[in-house]
């Protein structure tokens, strides 16, 4: 799957097989600076991630259950700062900056600094690229 590993490289995963990447991966190139994330932990890094306190908020404020203030704090991740034409979008927007604006969203700022001098690299977009490349020899 991997030809090539650069020291420093981030590459995000999928949870589920996030430990098989880092066995085989050690394996081919030994003991390298690498850093595996998965997908759900890169998002919570890079855009932001909450806790208790913004899920208690939610159930209190609106009387949602635990699981569906989750779905709703998963769902912000896709909303921009922006008005939308669907009145669903605009309450998720809204929502993101009251929660935001409470101080219940919580952001890793270092995080994103420190993917500038960083490779990144998706192990879903490998995988399709070695699918290709396989596909074109035939």
């Amino acid at each position: 799957m991997l030809d090539y590993i650069e020291d420093d490289s981030v590459i995000v995963v999928p949870g589920e097989i996030k430990n098989q990447v880092v066995r085989d991966i050690r394996e081919k190139f030994g003991l390298k600076n690498i850093k595996f994330i998965t997908i759900s932990e890169f998002q919570s890094k890079y855009y932001f991630s909450y806790d208790k306190k913004a899920i208690n908020y939610l159930m209190k404020k609106y009387g949602w259950k635990y699981e569906v203030c989750l779905v709703y704090l998963k769902n912000l991740y896709y909303v921009e700062n922006k008005k939308y034409k669907y009145e669903k979008l605009n309450f998720l927007n809204d929502l993101k900056s009251e929660l935001d604006n409470l101080g219940l969203l919580i952001y890793s700022p270092y995080f994103k600094k420190s993917l500038e001098v960083k490779t990144t690299k998706n192990v879903d977009e490998l995988i399709c690229t070695e699918i290709l490349k396989s596909m074109k020899k035939m």
